[in-house]
């Protein structure tokens, strides 16, 4: 409407809008530029603003999102505040930030037209570097300037350009470094609403050009099909680059070493990180080879200090293993026929990562004695680690068949086949550990994980609970019963055991506290 802004006072659809922008601010702080965005749209396409009397009604119906996008934006950073990569990056200077600011901007709009050389980790450049790059940085400024100048001038006969440019920055500004939270001078994925409108642009002219089609007589059917074609050979190579990027997020390491293979002495903490994945594996020589190379690199203050703490963590329970393993060793060769004493020593070798090594242990403890059970369950257990599901559960076969009492047996074979999406199997095995041994707090935990799965969240939630009065300081029930609460709406629960699981030393527990907080 052209005048005032009595048309949406107390309206039921503008209470839901802020109701909803609420929502969103909640689920993502991202969502801060709403604001700005909606005047966007209000100016092109929608053409409400066409007047000062016009501006000043569509911007006092804008006030209360503006008011609760404030808000959470102040929220956001008094939260994150404390962080070191908060720290790190308030102490560059803002003129740095604006041209790492203006790069991005730029660099953004190539990878949407032109996606190579995709990263999981942009790293905020230092100072020096920025120096040493000063001409590039200035000519992003001068691109980011002379576009917006360009759109401007041509704003009375091609507003679509200048609204799509325009959303495109604003929805950018929250996380393009000028005031960010982290290391990272940009990632691919925070393009996910500001690439709205570059393709809205790209629709806009693909339609254009259809159109130019229908109107031609003779060639027109020739352009149609050659647009066709182009957009089908774009959907192919989009698809095929996608299938090239998947396998960069399989696991941490292959994550981390993506990014080191890009620049193998500026980063750090992708050394730090593809260590500490390493260690998950139980790959501890990895782990130390990579964290005494991010330390090596002279990272940041903060950066060195964990990495010195997780290096001394490594190196204590590489201490342990070594230890275990020169002692079971010496066990093998003083009697090569003792089957128990592979058993052990190929234990070992599994907590360490060395999976094969650890297979052999166990076939040779099967081949010297093929009644027990034990060696059965061992290799089952390593196969499942390397994720050979079906020959885990022959393993466990085979140990359920020479011992039907062993309720680890049917306890590791009802994760394999919860793996494996066999749930009603993983059910069927999960009551049956019960039975042998009623007091498995693991069973019980794993049972309600399926229970959740096919629905039943009043079975779940008994054998969660069940777990946790048999073990209440087992940190995983609170975050799995939490979970459950979370995704049945019962915020209220699911924070109470997050808390729990938080007060017992869970990273996790804290984080979800912080995620709900958001």
């Amino acid at each position: 409407r052209e005048e005032g802004a009595a048309s949406w006072r107390f309206s039921r659809p503008y209470l839901f809008s802020l109701a909803f922008f609420a929502l969103a601010l909640l689920s993502k702080p991202m969502a801060v530029s709403l604001p700005i965005v909606l005047l966007i749209l209000d100016w092109h396409p929608f053409r409400r603003i066409r007047s000062w009397t016009s501006l000043r009604g569509v911007l006092i119906e804008k006030l209360p999102f503006l008011g609760m996008s404030i808000i959470s934006a102040v929220l956001t950073i008094m939260a994150q505040r404390t962080g070191e990569a908060m720290q790190m990056l308030a102490a560059v200077p803002l003129w740095a930030r604006l041209l790492v600011a203006a790069k991005a901007i730029v660099v953004y709009v190539g990878k949407m037209a032109l996606p190579l050389g995709l990263s999981p980790y942009y790293p905020y450049p230092p100072k020096q570097e920025i120096m040493q790059g000063l001409a590039y940085y200035l000519g992003a400024v001068f691109i980011v300037l002379g576009a917006t100048v360009v759109l401007l001038v041509m704003a009375n006969k091609r507003r679509a350009l200048l609204s799509a440019w325009g959303y495109y920055v604003v929805t950018l500004v929250p996380v393009v470094g000028i005031v960010q939270v982290g290391l990272q001078s940009m990632a691919d994925r925070y393009t996910y609403l500001p690439s709205l409108g570059p393709f809205v642009l790209l629709g806009l002219a693909s339609a254009w050009i259809w159109e130019q089609g229908a109107s031609l007589k003779r060639r027109g059917s020739a352009l149609k099909s050659a647009s066709v074609v182009a957009a089908c050979l774009l959907g192919i190579a989009l698809s095929c680059l996608t299938l090239k990027q998947i396998p960069v997020w399989k696991n941490g390491v292959e994550l981390w070493s993506s990014v080191i293979e890009r620049d193998p002495e500026g980063i750090p903490f992708a050394y730090h990180n593809r260590g500490l994945a390493y260690e998950e594996q139980g790959q501890l020589d990895q782990a130390l080879r990579d964290l005494d190379k991010a330390l090596s690199l002279d990272p940041a203050p903060y950066v060195r200090s964990i990495a010195s703490a997780n290096r001394k963590g490594v190196l204590e329970k590489k201490g342990l293993i070594d230890s275990a393993m020169e002692r079971f060793a010496k066990a093998v060769s003083l009697n090569a026929r003792d089957a128990k004493a592979y058993i052990s020593r190929g234990v070992v070798f599994a907590e360490a990562g060395m999976y094969e090594r650890a297979i052999e242990d166990f076939t040779r403890a099967i081949l010297l004695d093929p009644a027990d059970a034990d060696g059965y369950t061992s290799r089952g257990l390593t196969f499942a680690e390397q994720g050979r599901v079906d020959r885990a559960i022959e393993d466990y076969n085979a140990a359920i068949r020479l011992n039907p009492s062993s309720a680890d047996a049917f306890l590791n074979r009802g994760v394999a086949f919860e793996q494996s999406g066999q749930l009603e199997r993983a059910l069927s095995d999960y009551d049956k550990a019960l039975t042998l041994d009623p007091s498995d707090a693991l069973a019980y935990n794993n049972r309600g994980l399926v229970h959740g799965k096919m629905g039943r969240i009043t079975e779940a939630l008994q054998d969660h609970t069940a777990a946790l009065s048999l073990d209440p300081d087992f940190v995983k029930v609170y975050l799995d019963r939490g979970e459950l609460y979370q995704e049945t709406g019962r915020t209220d629960l699911a924070l109470q055991d997050f808390q729990k699981a938080c007060d017992r030393g869970s990273g996790e527990g804290c984080a979800a506290i912080r995620a709900a907080a958001k």
